[in-house]
């Protein structure tokens, strides 16, 4: 008999579609991008059931749209930030839960492998004063780099080896195993590019955006190594893409 699993989304390249504008893969991505994905799961949830982690990733990417000086207030940006980690870490401790045994937040935490730093920053927006806004934006971007390896990162996986039922979905398999790969690779190498951009720009005491490239860079290490073919292609994209050459270069 066929397993159907039925989601919000129609096909899965809608969902990696909006993976490619939360998390900017793509010379093209931009604030109107990531609004575009966000509205997009908005869109999903009144559909049905949202995956936690979807939803956790639009409330996140939202708060780091809402941080404006320009227009919004301090206050308000530290409290959209903490509203939006508070349901991200909320949410996966109670998901973690079992009808016989009730953790504690840090268990909990600790069986997802989610650092017991999040938990703390938690309970601090919850039951004191709002934690600074540098703290949440350090957070904020260790929560997105948490969900890409917890979940986003995994989509690529599950088309390959998923067993689908519609005609529409079995259409969308028909792509090559090494075309996945070459997908998986350009948008690792993406998230490298943008954090490793990041870094540079921040400050020495903000190590968020090097704990990001640093996570990218180790996926293309894993991904490459004792594969020639696997290497082969990340070099094509090196060159195909311009990565290694500035876009306004001829």
């Amino acid at each position: 008999m066929p397993h159907y699993v039925v989601t919000p989304w129609k096909f899965h390249s809608e969902l990696l579609q909006v993976r490619r504008e939360l998390y900017h893969l793509g010379p093209d991505t931009d604030m109107d991008t990531r609004r575009h994905a966000i509205d997009w799961i908005a869109a999903w949830k009144q559909r049905g059931a949202l995956p936690h982690d979807i939803e956790s990733t639009a409330l996140l990417v939202d708060a780091v749209l809402h941080h404006n000086a320009e227009v919004n207030s301090p206050f308000s940006i530290r409290a959209t930030y903490s509203a939006a980690f508070c349901r991200f870490v909320t949410g996966f401790c109670d998901i973690s839960q079992t009808a016989s045994v009730k953790r504690s937040m840090f268990d909990a935490a600790r069986s997802l492998d989610m650092p017991a730093s999040f938990v703390e920053l938690r309970h601090e927006a919850t039951h004191d004063d709002l934690p600074s806004l540098q703290r949440l934006v350090r957070n904020t971007n260790l929560a997105l780099a948490w969900l890409w390896q917890h979940y986003w990162v995994k989509l690529d996986d599950q088309l390959v080896g998923s067993k689908k039922t519609t005609v529409a979905a079995r259409l969308e398999d028909t792509p090559a195993k090494p075309q996945l790969q070459r997908e998986n690779l350009r948008a690792i190498l993406a998230t490298f590019s943008s954090k490793r951009r990041a870094e540079i720009k921040a400050s020495s005491t903000d190590m968020s955006a090097a704990s990001a490239s640093g996570v990218a860079c180790l996926e293309l290490v894993k991904l490459c190594r004792g594969s020639t073919q696997t290497l082969t292609t990340l070099c094509s994209l090196l060159l195909e893409e311009k990565m290694l050459i500035p876009s306004n270069r001829k």
